[in-house]
């Protein structure tokens, strides 16, 4: 008896109007851009479209006239990317090592050129 007979409540109100409304959520399929374009929708709404060749998906809007506008986008199947190979990463840590390394020595160089006063002579300088 919801609210009936009760004099607080709004005599002209049906309790029963308000029920939840189930909302289906579907993929529409149309076929190219011609059948995007005459997918019928009311103004200021929008929706995206999936084609059926399986390759586009048409994102389709219409302003508050109700003129459409219509996107495509392309669609692929999502791959993981490879992952590198042990002897890849092996190489590149020994790369990073010895760069560790080559910096070690010229911070090295660096500060006891700084204690000393004397300068130190890089052998890259003497090639020229």
């Amino acid at each position: 008896m919801d609210g009936y007979f009760n004099p607080y409540m709004n005599p002209y109100l049906n309790p029963y109007q308000y029920q939840a409304q189930k909302h289906e959520q579907n993929v529409v399929r149309v076929s190219g851009y011609e059948g995007a374009k005459n997918y019928a929708m009311g103004p200021n709404s929008s929706v995206f479209l999936l084609d059926e060749s399986g390759i586009l998906i048409w994102c389709v809007t219409t302003d508050g006239a109700g003129y459409k506008t219509i996107h495509p986008y392309d669609i692929s199947p999502h791959q993981e990317p490879p992952k590198p190979e042990e002897s890849q990463l092996t190489d590149i840590l020994n790369k990073l090592n010895n760069l560790e390394a080559r910096m070690n020595e010229l911070t090295s160089n660096f500060t006891a050129t700084k204690q000393t006063g004397v300068r130190w002579n890089d052998d890259s300088s003497d090639s020229k």
